[in-house]
């Protein structure tokens, strides 16, 4: 037993980091950040345009985290082989809302040509 505070990593599995990473990255990217960009919608209208370029960037970058973490549970499944049909059933149900709200909105932006702002 060595005593130099540095742990081992004898026993730690290679997938370990990879599944921590699916699980931190679609928490903050789904969990939070889309979250927090909703309220930014929401609740800060007051603000003219700034709410809405935060909200673009907050949502943003949760999609990107989502799709990044995605990606990550995607690598894990083909490695560990393991039979997840629940899990990635609700992974792919919440992909497709973020999809579909990316795209609903550039739709909606596009449609009524306006540049990156909705004048309600």
């Amino acid at each position: 037993m060595q005593l130099t505070g540095q742990t081992s990593n004898i026993n730690v599995r290679p997938q370990s980091r990879l599944r921590k990473s699916h699980g931190a990255l679609n928490m903050v990217g789904w969990g939070i950040l889309m979250i927090i960009g909703a309220i930014v919608a929401r609740h800060f209208r007051q603000w003219d345009p700034v709410w809405f370029y935060v909200h673009i960037c907050i949502q943003s970058l949760g999609f990107l985290l989502g799709i990044a973490g995605v990606i990550c549970g995607i690598i894990l499944e083909n490695r560990l082989g393991a039979d997840v049909s629940t899990h990635k059933g609700l992974g792919v149900f919440l992909l497709v809302l973020g999809c579909l709200q990316v795209s609903l909105s550039l739709s909606l932006s596009l449609s009524l040509s306006l540049p990156l702002s909705l004048s309600l």
